[in-house]
């Protein structure tokens, strides 16, 4: 249920889940979460990004062609009008550690949080004539390679644990059967210990 001072914005629109926004300005994280409520203010216009920053124009050169999408990896296909300088581009995924993103003749590109939740990725100026790049965002958990590390060394533990085991018994059945098989004296009937031959039989 919701409080008072809740409330919810409905857009005409929903926004492209990866665009570049007219402008690029900085603002503070209350500033950012201000103005996502602001029901006057175009999302697409500008990306909001953390710290001081002038605002300036992105250019309008480059475009979004394709979007792939799977659980942990994001495949954007990038193309341009010709001739562009760095430009920002906005994808509408969650900013949270894991992700890294690689362009196509590019290299590593680092993401910035925008908007208070989002991504923000700036594209390398390029002098090319009308071109299409690929830019891949791949997403790992911190913790993964930690994990598969641990995950390793325990599967190392129990298999040294089950060799030593192995070892234990081979010896002790080892130990078994030469006591069987030790060569006996003969021993006269009269000097039978009677007892003494029921417990070794028991004992085997």
């Amino acid at each position: 249920m919701l409080e008072e001072e809740d409330r919810v914005v409905a857009r005409p629109s929903a926004l492209p889940y990866a665009y570049f926004p007219l402008f690029s300005e900085g603002a503070s994280a209350a500033t950012e979460i201000a103005r996502l409520g602001d029901e006057k203010r175009d999302p697409r216009a500008a990306v909001l990004l953390p710290g001081a920053r002038v605002r300036t124009a992105n250019p309008q050169c480059w475009f979004v062609q394709d979007v792939k999408r799977s659980w942990d990896q994001i495949t954007l296909q990038l193309s341009s009008r010709g001739p562009c300088g760095a430009s920002w581009l906005l994808v509408n995924e969650a900013y949270v550690p894991g992700w890294s993103a690689t362009l196509e003749a590019g290299g590593t590109v680092e993401i910035q949080r925008a908007n208070a939740w989002a991504q923000a990725l700036q594209i390398p100026a390029s002098m090319r004539a009308s071109h299409s790049r690929s830019l891949q965002l791949r997403y790992r958990e911190p913790t993964f390679f930690s994990g598969c590390l641990l995950f390793l060394l325990g599967i190392a533990a129990a298999l040294m644990m089950r060799g030593h085991r192995s070892r234990y018994r081979f010896g002790q059945r080892d130990g078994c059967n030469e006591q069987i098989s030790a060569p006996q004296k003969d021993i006269p009937p009269d000097q039978y210990d009677r007892s003494a031959v029921e417990q070794n039989i028991a004992s085997i």
